[in-house]
């Protein structure tokens, strides 16, 4: 039996020039490739949405898997064997594609690899009109040529790292092949890695002297119009032109009067005749988006300011610290006021006192465009826009440039293992079809988060994701990234309703999402190979636990989980739930477990997934844990197990709280010293556990801690600094507090170096 074929495409896409004279009418004008002799044929009756090639350039290229390796098949070319269209996706399927063995000799192309990369880097130039090719020549040119070069040897550094690796050499032959073969098709077929993962520059709005080009790949739709402000939402009045490989472009030449077509900061959207009906889509590669007062869905903006308007970086990105400090922080909930923060405020109030309490890193949530605010920005419905809820692009740009001043590293907590569910201003149901960016069916819906599972086979979705992450090193000068849920992106069970004992047979298996890890590979390629400075960590943990530990919890109802599924003792715990149950919440993450995939913090070369850090959650888990029982039984054997389990070479990231313990369903440290939430109310009874609560909680944030603990009354405090009423602490003073009617005893926490003297009661 043939094996299977899969596809690649080179990334030249051609318009016409704009016209010679500004004209009395500007009309949109859709595109036509000329280049039939690579193109599969065009079917000028009924198209069936799903039988066109999905790939975003002009050429097709067929490479035969069972075929010797580096065998190019061009469609309709001569060399036979091939039929002249493909139905599905264009991928690099890991299920689909069989791949040698490649030791040390194996070159990828003719010449070794050292020759892989020439000094003309985009080798469909010509399918590019002049001014683009011109447009950027400039921009190569005022920065020095990247390059990625396939890494030396073959992988099998690991095997010497963990012994252990051997047992699943199989496996982990199969995935670093993959890798290689991608690597070698898109530098061959797709100009490099450089031009690949520069998508920005070829997809979306592309500002020239002539005009505006407006380019989006929507395989599925049968039509499509760029709507908006600048033509009065007249779905007639600019058309676009579809290729054969699911592509549609549109050039906008300029006003009569020089002024560009779409002013900036107008309303944007492209409207498609897909098989579920016309629909208003927000552009895919959108660089900011609004939501208008009264409206409930986002609308794009053509974001394209002045020049005197756009933010100029002024300091340089500080080298990468040997040892990260990192301080995780959400822009919107930075304010001691209850209103969402904006950038321009954590600019100039949050980022001075970050530096201040020793950090040398800073880690921002929810920066890219999420509809729904209380998701905290995990649910993105635009991946290459900032959220305009704190404020413009350039005032983030600001932010950055500050935080760098300050020698701050800037990392942004970037989310590719999911995308948002919505189809009105996301990117789900984009071209009417079910799967475009996604995959199909169940394996495309994340049942426990209720969202959108990327097919990382697609060349397509590889190419966004890539370009993406670029985007936001390139644009907004980033440090690095947290990347978010990778633990639910390496395996098609997501994490969940299993449990990780540790087996390796629990990693490299059938489970694993091949796919999905090679392209964590390719991700952490491109970024250590373009950004040697900049830092990748993976969260490779699920964040919720299987179901059946869940039903190890004492007192818990029957369960039926969202998919109807019913068990022993479980709790019912559906996505929407999940979001309002804190009880949900809590039990879900009692018995919570992390992956801990081997080779996940090695470098690429040698194997690895390629990621420098990967973060420790296990620790933060186990505070919480001994905040929550007594003090005497600690066991502190288990506390060093804890601190100190981790795999070898694979550095971590631990760290104290974050946002998974102090939003997900369960308390702040602070909140857990103070023991309880039910009275934590202006007009309720005030506790002792709540002032020593606070006053912990105040500790570094003020030059005079205070916190003044009633006595007179005969019971024991619930503080872990107190144990019982009657025993000393060194931390522990007494004092007499009179509010002219009375004079009571009052227990006094302070600081050493603080004068108890200075403490005010309250």
């Amino acid at each position: 039996m043939a094996a299977p074929a899969f596809a690649v495409s080179a990334a030249g896409l051609a318009r016409p020039s704009a016209p010679r004279s500004g004209g009395a009418e500007r009309r949109g004008r859709g595109v036509e490739l000329q280049s039939p002799s690579l193109l599969f044929g065009r079917n000028k009756g009924t198209r069936s949405p799903r039988a066109v090639g999905v790939g975003g350039s002009g050429w097709r290229v067929v490479m035969r898997a069972g075929g010797p390796s580096g065998e190019v098949m061009i469609p309709d070319g001569g060399s036979g064997g091939t039929p002249p269209s493909i139905d599905g996706p264009v991928q690099f399927d890991s299920d689909d594609l069989k791949v040698p063995f490649i030791d040390d000799e194996t070159s990828l192309q003719d010449g070794g690899e050292d020759s892989i990369w020439s000094s003309e880097t985009n080798q469909v130039s010509e399918e590019i009109d002049a001014e683009d090719t011109s447009r950027m020549d400039k921009e190569s040119s005022t920065r020095e040529k990247l390059r990625i070069l396939p890494p030396p040897g073959n992988g099998q550094q690991i095997y010497e790292i963990d012994p252990t690796l051997r047992d699943f050499k199989y496996h982990l032959e199969y995935r670093y092949s993959l890798y290689r073969r991608i690597r070698s098709d898109i530098d061959e077929h797709e100009g490099g890695m450089d031009v690949f993962s520069r998508g920005y520059e070829k997809f979306g709005f592309m500002r020239s002297a002539e005009g505006i080009t407006y380019r989006e790949w929507a395989p599925g739709a049968d039509s499509a119009a760029l709507v908006g402000d600048f033509n009065n939402w007249d779905p007639n009045a600019d058309h676009m032109s579809k290729n054969d490989l699911g592509v549609w472009e549109i050039f906008l030449p300029n006003n009569a009067d020089g002024s560009p077509p779409i002013p900036h900061g107008s309303r944007v959207k492209v409207r498609m005749d897909t098989p579920s009906g016309i629909k208003d889509s927000i552009p895919a590669w959108i660089k900011y988006s609004v939501q208008t007062p009264g409206d409930i869905p986002y609308n794009g903006i053509y974001y394209d300011p002045p020049e005197e308007e756009k933010y100029v970086f002024k300091h340089p990105q500080p080298k990468r610290p040997k040892s990260l400090r990192i301080y995780e922080t959400h822009v919107g909930m930075s304010s001691p006021e209850p209103k969402i923060n904006t950038y321009a405020n954590f600019r100039d109030e949050v980022l001075p006192r970050i530096k201040r309490l020793g950090y040398n890193a800073v880690q921002i949530m929810a920066i890219q465009e999420h509809s729904y605010y209380g998701s905290f920005g995990y649910h993105v419905t635009n991946f290459f826009a900032p959220s305009s809820r704190f404020g413009s692009p350039e005032d983030l740009k600001s932010l950055i440039d500050r935080a760098h001043e300050l020698g701050l590293v800037v990392l942004m907590d970037v989310v590719h293992s999911h995308a948002s569910n919505n189809t009105l201003d996301g990117l789900n149901g984009f071209d009417g079809t079910d799967t475009h960016y996604f995959h199909g069916g169940s394996r495309g819906h994340h049942w426990m988060w209720d969202s959108r599972v990327f097919n990382y086979g697609n060349k397509e979705v590889i190419r966004f994701l890539l370009s993406n992450a670029r985007w936001w090193l390139e644009e907004y000068k980033f440090d690095g990234f947290r990347f978010d849920g990778a633990t639910s992106m390496m395996y098609t069970h997501h994490g969940l309703q299993v449990t990780f004992t540790g087996s390796y047979h629990e990693y490299f298996g059938f489970a694993t999402d091949v796919d999905a890890v090679v392209y964590l590979m390719l991700m952490n390629d491109l970024i250590h190979g373009f950004y040697p400075e900049a830092v990748t960590i993976g969260e490779d943990e699920p964040l919720f636990p299987p179901m059946g530990l869940v039903g190890e919890v004492k007192k818990v109802v029957e369960v039926v989980d969202a998919k109807g599924q019913k068990g022993a003792v479980r709790v019912t715990c559906s996505p929407i739930t999940l979001l309002i149950s804190t009880w949900c919440m809590v039990l879900l993450r009692a018995a919570e477990k992390v992956s801990g995939m081997p080779t996940f913090a090695l470098p690429v070369q040698v194997g690895g997934v390629g990621f420098d850090y990967r973060l420790h959650m296990a620790v933060a888990d186990k505070w919480i844990e001994l905040l929550k029982g007594n003090d005497e039984a600690w066991e502190m054997g288990n506390i060093v197990h804890t601190l100190t389990n981790r795999r070898w070479l694979e550095k971590c990231v631990t760290y104290a709280e974050s946002h998974d313990q102090a939003l997900v369903g369960d308390k702040t440290i602070a909140f857990w010293l103070m023991d309880k939430y039910a009275t934590v109310v202006d007009r309720a009874p005030k506790m002792p556990h709540h002032g020593i609560g606070t006053w912990l909680m105040q500790v570094g944030t003020t030059e005079k801690a205070k916190a003044c603990v009633h006595t007179n009354r005969r019971k024991t405090l619930k503080n872990k600094a107190i144990r019982k009423e009657g025993v000393t602490s060194p931390f522990i003073q007494t004092a007499k507090c009179g509010d002219g009617n009375r004079t009571r005893d009052l227990k006094v926490m302070s600081l050493v170096g603080i004068d108890s003297g200075n403490i005010k009661c309250p």
